[in-house]
């Protein structure tokens, strides 16, 4: 077998492997997604932005983005629609409901507080 037919092999695979993944609605899914915005995120949002905010967690359609300093939280409140906007347009689906920021790279909930959180507020 030629390095030619392997190479075009293995780029059919890969493309495959990616479809399966982004039409998926698998949590295997939302990680690939997730990584992808990750990886682009100063394409996404752009330079100035992306200089001052960080993704930093992702959980059922809620983007947590770090914030560098307060001055910069104010801004990006008043961005959060457009922000979500540009998300949605890169990944080309509806992947992100909403993008909360926080100050504090740690503050983000994990998989079981975010449970617990939408659970307590459905009580209320």
């Amino acid at each position: 077998m030629s390095s030619e037919n392997r190479k075009s092999q293995l780029d059919q695979a890969s493309q495959v492997i990616e479809a399966v993944l982004t039409s998926s609605k698998s949590p295997l899914a939302d990680q690939f997604v997730r990584w992808k915005v990750w990886r682009k995120w100063e394409e996404i949002v752009g330079p100035t932005i992306s200089q001052r905010t960080l993704p930093v967690g992702y959980h059922q359609g809620v983007v947590y983005v770090w914030v560098k300093n307060s001055v910069w939280m104010q801004e990006m409140i008043f961005l959060a629609g457009p922000l979500k906007d540009k998300i949605n347009e890169f990944t080309g689906k509806k992947w992100a409901h909403q993008v909360r920021f926080t100050l504090n790279r740690h503050d983000v909930p994990g998989l079981d507080q975010e449970s617990e959180l939408k659970n307590n507020s459905l009580l209320k």
